[in-house]
């Protein structure tokens, strides 16, 4: 509720009341006029806010504030003089700051240098989570478990791992020879790379039927040889594994062509 200052008519809100103002009793009471202490002038301002206002400017304050907001009377006169941790160069800070920080830097540049060096000293030999003893660095010759040719690594990688290679063509062919069949974490339980005698015909076959191209994408056989190098595939619909005898795994019914990304979703599946 606001009550109208002239005739004592109340309306539901300020707003209102200030237009009936104008319009009943021709005077705005929205805004009042004061004096800027910088320049005199006067200039308008709205009523709840002119203990808020006393200048007429932004430039008008700054430059009150040059004028008299200095030595004593500045809220920060009694800053100190404090030299920069990291390059010795001299800053003013207010004592409040100083109290609060144990370092004193000028910029963020030497804040960020002097941090990153503490870091680093903090993860250094024994600081370290990887450290291994104060030899851990050195680097000795080691010989590589597949070509048994000499290498250099450090102290460290040689007490971390079970095998050493020279290279990572070596580690693959280590993998290769010792991460199969039931070694191997894929492993579903397997059987024996031959198919029988009449695979060979049935797998040719099967390609004949199927147009010389995937069942599943429709890759042709041209574009499995330039893709993958490689001719189609051809996959038991159930795995030979299950048969007895191979002819009857090899039959047309139980075969299909795919490339190779198909028959390893068939695989997977």
């Amino acid at each position: 509720m606001s009550e109208c200052p002239t005739c004592d008519r109340v309306f539901d809100n300020t707003h209102g009341m200030r237009i009936h103002h104008v319009q009943a009793h021709d005077e705005s009471i929205a805004n009042d006029t004061i004096t800027c202490q910088q320049c005199g002038d006067d200039f308008h301002v709205q009523r709840d806010k002119k203990d808020k206002r006393d200048y007429c400017s932004r430039e008008c304050f700054d430059t009150w504030r040059s004028n008299n907001l200095t030595g004593e009377d500045h809220h920060r006169y009694n800053r100190k003089t404090v030299s920069c941790d990291e390059c010795g160069s001299d800053i003013t800070k207010p004592p409040s700051l100083l109290e609060a920080s144990e370092n004193n830097y000028c910029s963020s540049e030497c804040k960020y240098n002097a941090l990153s060096d503490k870091l680093s000293k903090k993860r250094t030999k024994e600081n370290n989570p990887n450290w291994q003893g104060k030899h851990s660095t050195d680097i000795i010759e080691t010989v590589c478990d597949l070509c048994e040719e000499e290498f250099e690594q450090t102290r460290h990688q040689k007490q971390s791992t079970e095998h050493n290679f020279c290279c990572r063509e070596c580690y693959h062919e280590h993998l290769s020879k010792t991460k199969r069949g039931e070694n191997n974490f894929h492993w579903r339980g397997g059987y024996e790379p031959y198919y029988g005698e009449t695979w060979l015909p049935q797998r040719r076959k099967a390609i004949d039927r199927d147009d010389e191209q995937c069942q599943d994408c429709g890759m042709t056989r041209d574009q499995h040889y330039d893709e993958h190098g490689t001719d189609l595939e051809v996959h038991h619909k159930t795995p030979i594994r299950t048969f007895e005898d191979t002819a009857e795994a090899n039959i047309l019914s139980n075969l299909i062509t795919l490339c190779t990304t198909c028959h390893m979703k068939r695989e997977n599946n």
